[in-house]
C-alpha cells in the first residue's frame, strides 16, 4: 500500500462552493476593477480556508476546492491556447437547426441552460503541452504538507465539449482527430502531476455512461 494512503483514506470530491469573497473578486476582475495580483491573493486566502477546513476535519488527501475555476471543464480555456469560452447563446448561433433542439434539451438535462454558463470551444489547433493544474498544485504545496489530490476532465468529455461544428472543423478534420490532441493534452498533464508527487489524480467524466447506454449514435463520436 502506498505511503499516501491508509485504509479508508478520505478526500473531497473536488470542487467546493465559492465564497462571497471569491465571487466578488471574480466579478471585479472581469470588470477591470481589481488587478490579477489582488485577485490571486483572494484565491490564495480562500484556498487556505479550504485547506484548513479539510485538515481540521481529518481529511487525509487535500484538494484545493477548484475556487479559481469557472467550472470543471471551461477552466481549460484559461490554460490552453486554441481553446476559448463561448456562452450557450454563442454556441447555439453556430449550431445547425436540426441540432439546436437536441442542444437545448441537453442543457436542460444537465441543469446548464443558464445563459451565463461558459463552454470551452476549440477555435484553433490546441497546445497539447499546456499546463492545466500546475498553479493549483504549487499553491497547495505552500499551504499543506499532506498528500494532494487534483482533478482533470476526461479526454472524452473534454473532446465532446470543445468540438463545435462550424468552428472546430476549420482546424480539425473530425472530432476524432481533435480527440487525439485532447488525449495528448491530458496525458501530458497526468505525467507532470505524477512527477510532482500528486497522490491522487481524479478523471471526471459524468457523461461517459452515454456511450454505453445511449441508443443515439449521433450523441457519441466512437
Amino acid at each position: 500500500m502506498s505511503d499516501n494512503y491508509m485504509p479508508f483514506s478520505t478526500a473531497l470530491m473536488g470542487s467546493l462552493p465559492r465564497s462571497a469573497e471569491v465571487l466578488t473578486a471574480k466579478a471585479l476582475l472581469k470588470e477591470g476593477k481589481i488587478t490579477h495580483k489582488t485577485y490571486n491573493q483572494v484565491i490564495r486566502d480562500e484556498t487556505k480556508k479550504v485547506v484548513d477546513m479539510q485538515e481540521a476535519a481529518g481529511i487525509d488527501i487535500i484538494t484545493n476546492g477548484e475556487l479559481d475555476r469557472d467550472n470543471y471543464i471551461s477552466y481549460t480555456a484559461q490554460k490552453v491556447s486554441g481553446i476559448r469560452t463561448m456562452t450557450n447563446d454563442e454556441v447555439m448561433d453556430y449550431s445547425p437547426e436540426d441540432v439546436k433542439e437536441k442542444y437545448r434539451q441537453s442543457l436542460k438535462e444537465r441543469d446548464a441552460a443558464d445563459a451565463n454558463i461558459n463552454n470551452p470551444i476549440a477555435i484553433g489547433k490546441i497546445d497539447t503541452d499546456a499546463e492545466l493544474n500546475q498553479d493549483e498544485i504549487d499553491l497547495l504545496r505552500e499551504l499543506t504538507d499532506k498528500p494532494l489530490k487534483t482533478t482533470l476532465p476526461s479526454p472524452y468529455l473534454l473532446t465532446r465539449s470543445v468540438w463545435l461544428t462550424g468552428v472546430s472543423d476549420r482546424y480539425y478534420s473530425s472530432r476524432n482527430s481533435l480527440g487525439k490532441d485532447i488525449t495528448r493534452l491530458i496525458c501530458n498533464e497526468v505525467k507532470r502531476l505524477i512527477k510532482r508527487g500528486v497522490a491522487t489524480i481524479q478523471i471526471d467524466d459524468p457523461v461517459l455512461t452515454q456511450i454505453v447506454f445511449s441508443d443515439d449514435e449521433d450523441q457519441t463520436f466512437y
